[in-house]
């Protein structure tokens, strides 16, 4: 079983602005370079992490679910690589430092 306590999608969001420096507009717009398509995924993977539902991630980016499951299993394949990992960790560390306050 895996306890996780209830994060709101603003939490996560506001997390991934102030770590990647684009705005939530930015990552819900059409734009698709790999630098922010990157931290959109990445946005989406702590997102399923924490048990939020795939609609409502692919609500939160502009998406269609089926991109945040495409986008969990990417993330997932790059885990073993530390700039990928680092940048979880910091976004999640955010969350909850978020969540706290």
């Amino acid at each position: 079983m895996k306890l996780i306590k209830k994060v709101e999608p603003q939490a996560i969001m506001t997390a991934l602005t102030d770590i990647s420096g684009f705005t939530s507009e930015d990552l819900a717009s059409d734009l698709s370079g790999g630098t922010i398509a990157d931290w959109r995924h990445l946005g989406m993977y702590v997102a399923r992490d924490y048990g939020i539902p795939i609609k409502t991630i692919g609500e939160m980016f502009g998406r269609h679910f089926s991109t945040v499951s495409s986008a969990e299993r990417k993330v997932k394949a790059l885990l073993k690589h530390e700039e990928v990992s680092s940048a979880i960790d910091r976004i999640k560390s955010k969350v909850e430092n978020t969540q706290e306050e």
